[in-house]
């Protein structure tokens, strides 16, 4: 009703020199903003609905009895090959080596590409390399590869003899015994390609620094895994995903890229048909990982990570743009609203509509992203920090003006 009589009110106001502003540009503007919001809910309760789908809150196939048996116990058959890619990351190498040798529920065998390092991880892996486990170690050595680890990447996943292959990064920890059980029940049920998530579990930045990150890690996973879930898939991250072997074909649609040795590896698997794409959310399948300490740091990672967006399907461009756009129509054409509203005397109704509609959005969001979080077992200090999202968004779009100059660059680590 006051959205009727505030164009009520301008209708009566109307005159030979005001005809546009009252009866056109006003009304419009409000519409248009309006349309805006609709769009962004619309999109909103796509994307968590589909997210949703991916959740399972006890994994299917894994119990405490299968986890606590060992490989030969479980299965005779080799059934992974984990792939780790490192250069430089002697720090992180013990830490992930003591958590790899607690995996239970599956036969497995463990790829470490040692991509030029020169911090003393061979000797790390000297001291090590004797001790008696329960999985098969292959050690590789690569040296004057290209920035980036897709050369690395494609040698280890030519070594790797079982017919599914597990990828992660050194500075990332299994967050159960059974994460790689846990993803080689989704194969064996007929996936193709298992997209799991990893989140900054085990350092982030400070203040709000530390909560952006949190959320856009959580953010990151919500995007992908609805998209999966809808049948659209897009991206995984190389910290967590596994696919079918004979899916890897290497790099060469975007060889000149550092990046996208994950992202961008799916991309290329579009056209395959009747592909399975499976998103996992329970916390048993996932990884922990760290986030830059600065948000130095963080921007050159986001403009890294930006520089392949550019590769994606028009589908996916446009789709994931979709929020921005309509963001953005939101914003501009309540700015317009508001200075005619101003110009005609009924201000304070355009604000009040604005101010409900706006507050009642983003509590909606943050009540979506609280769901999300809990449904992948996020501290329950994560729960409520869908409050950052607006600064998160704000944030995220100065990150992509700022990449459209480094798309090519070719000196990322």
């Amino acid at each position: 009703m006051i959205l009727l009589d505030s164009f009520l009110f301008w209708l009566e106001k109307v005159s030979l020199q005001g005809i546009i502003e009252a009866t056109f540009v006003a009304p419009v503007a409000a519409s248009l903003t309006f349309a805006g919001i609709a769009i962004s809910w619309l999109y909103e309760s796509w994307l968590q609905r589909s997210a949703m789908r991916a959740y399972r809150s006890v994994p299917d196939g894994i119990n405490e009895t299968t986890a606590t048996k060992s490989p030969i116990e479980t299965r005779a058959t080799l059934q992974l090959s984990l792939v780790v890619c490192i250069r430089n990351g002697s720090v992180h190498w013990q830490g992930l080596w003591e958590a790899l040798k607690k995996q239970r529920g599956v036969a497995w065998e463990l790829v470490v590409v040692d991509d030029g390092s020169s911090d003393g991880l061979q000797s790390l892996w000297t001291e090590v390399k004797n001790e008696a486990v329960e999985f098969h170690v292959q050690w590789l050595e690569t040296r004057d590869s290209r920035p980036g680890k897709k050369d690395a990447l494609k040698w280890g996943i030519h070594h790797a003899k079982a017919d599914h292959v597990v990828v992660t990064d050194v500075d990332c920890l299994p967050s159960s015994a059974t994460w790689l059980c846990a993803l080689s029940e989704e194969f064996r049920k007929g996936a193709d390609v298992v997209l799991g998530i990893s989140l900054p579990l085990l350092s982030s930045g400070s203040g709000l620094l530390g909560r952006c990150e949190k959320a856009d890690a959580l953010r990151i996973a919500r995007s992908y895994a609805g998209w999966a879930s809808s049948g659209r898939p897009y991206m995984g991250v190389g910290r967590n995903m596994a696919y079918k072997k004979e899916l890897f074909q290497g790099f060469s649609s975007h060889e000149d890229l550092p990046s996208g040795d994950d992202d961008l590896l799916i991309q290329s698997w579009l056209d395959r048909p009747a592909m399975r794409v499976v998103p996992l959310l329970h916390r048993s399948a996932q990884t922990d990982t760290h986030a830059p300490a600065t948000w130095a740091a963080w921007s050159r990672q986001k403009q890294r990570h930006l520089t392949t967006a550019w590769r994606y399907s028009s589908l996916h461009q446009w789709g994931l743009m979709l929020p921005s756009i309509a963001a953005g129509l939101t914003w501009v054409s309540a700015g317009a609203w508001i200075y005619f509203g101003f110009e005609e005397g009924v201000l304070h109704n355009v604000l009040w509509i604005l101010s409900v509609v706006l507050t009642g959005g983003w509590a909606w969001r943050m009540l979506n992203f609280r769901s999300f979080a809990q449904a992948c077992g996020a501290p329950s200090s994560w729960h409520w920090l869908g409050w950052v999202q607006p600064v998160v968004d704000a944030w995220l779009g100065w990150q992509v003006q700022k990449s459209r100059g480094v798309r090519k660059s070719n000196t990322w680590d």
